[in-house]
């Protein structure tokens, strides 16, 4: 079926269509195509299309067939600000083609141009179209696809509503929608929002940025976010560490690491039971970790490997500043005494950057 837009359409979204039991056979088409005249100021596309059991058997391909000659079951091809195709649910649709593409299976909805939202997709994971993508092939615009490993969620960028907790609809609001006469319903803008029965606010969400929030519910806001840790290892060969020498630093290069983010950093020739303190603080894409030794003992640690982990963070009033554990100051330690020969190293030492020998070009640690 081709769906073609040839006039002005203001008042509301066409749609609430039905398609069951479907074969196609030498049509040359695809099961929905839908167009508009670029001409046409206002078409606001489709909402409402339910497709049960579709089956794509053309032995030519369609004449809308993308370059690598891929089916799709429908595709969407308008212009006009606003045009969507809204609530889309494909259940059972095969577009797996013919031998004039060696029955590669082709895309659940191709957007060429315009905008989809609200799509669903429950199709078998051997010939069913489990995907929306734009002109290039991309993934495209927001959906849900049960595949052979279960759930794929795809959704956009977080809006300014990223935060909205709401669980229900409250109320009707008449809302202006891309220039179009239409109302826009209630929506969450997450891939999964949790919240308890008698609640009006969610407790958790998880979105397709891989950032997860948490709020107290109880009609309250999101207040913590968790977004993705970031993680680094490299090879690290020690310097000897002395009363005369205690520290050395280290610098671990780690993309998307920003000055505030909660860093781990561990080595593993270090144990519990050596006299030596280990920490990492973050600033613009890297990781500076401090090595310091506390007792009075020579520390050869063995050459091992650095992990380094950094955590984002962010919350209300500001981004960066939410921690795990309520952290109490200890006293500071007090440094040994010294010998006078171990003075004497001390007073002529002299800063020196040192190479590890480890060949790794993005490190460099160094005596203080």
């Amino acid at each position: 079926m081709q769906y073609q837009q040839l006039i002005d359409l203001q008042i509301a979204q066409t749609g609430y269509w039905e398609f069951q039991n479907v074969v196609l056979e030498s049509t040359t088409m695809l099961l929905l195509d839908v167009q508009s005249d670029p001409q046409v100021q206002h078409f606001a596309g489709l909402e409402s299309v339910t497709m049960i059991d579709f089956q794509s058997s053309d032995s030519t391909k369609t004449n809308y067939a993308d370059i690598q000659n891929l089916n799709s079951v429908i595709q969407l091809n308008c212009s006009q600000l606003g045009c969507t195709l809204d609530g889309v649910t494909i259940i059972s649709a095969s577009a797996d083609g013919s031998p004039y593409n060696e029955y590669r299976v082709g895309h659940a909805v191709h957007v060429f141009a315009g905008h989809v939202q609200s799509v669903t997709v429950l199709d078998s994971s051997h010939s069913g179209a489990l995907d929306v993508v734009d002109s290039k092939g991309v993934p495209f615009s927001s959906f849900v696809s049960k595949t052979e490993g279960g759930l794929l969620l795809v959704g956009e960028s977080c809006s300014d509503n990223c935060s909205d907790t709401q669980l229900s609809q409250t109320a009707t609001n008449p809302m202006p929608n891309n220039n179009n006469n239409l109302h826009t319903s209630w929506s969450s803008s997450h891939s999964l929002l949790f919240g308890l029965s008698s609640e009006t606010t969610g407790r958790l969400a998880l979105d397709t940025d891989s950032s997860i929030k948490w709020g107290a519910g109880q009609g309250s806001s999101f207040d913590m976010t968790l977004h993705r840790t970031l993680t680094n290892s490299t090879y690290w060969n020690l310097p000897l560490l002395s009363t005369a020498a205690p520290r050395a630093k280290f610098i671990v290069k780690l993309a998307d690491v920003v000055h505030g983010d909660v860093v781990a950093v561990s080595h593993t020739g270090i144990n519990g039971e050596q006299d030596i303190e280990l920490s990492g603080a973050a600033s613009e894409g890297h990781v500076v970790v401090r090595l310091h030794l506390v007792g009075e003992e020579v520390a050869d640690v063995s050459p091992r490997l650095l992990h380094v982990m950094a955590g984002q963070w962010s919350g209300e009033g500001g981004t960066h500043h939410q921690p795990l554990l309520l952290l109490l100051p200890l006293p500071a330690p007090q440094p040994p005494a010294l010998t006078p020969s171990a003075k004497k190293q001390l007073l002529f030492h002299k800063p020196a950057v040192v190479d590890s020998g480890s060949g790794w070009g993005d490190t460099l640690h160094s005596l203080y």
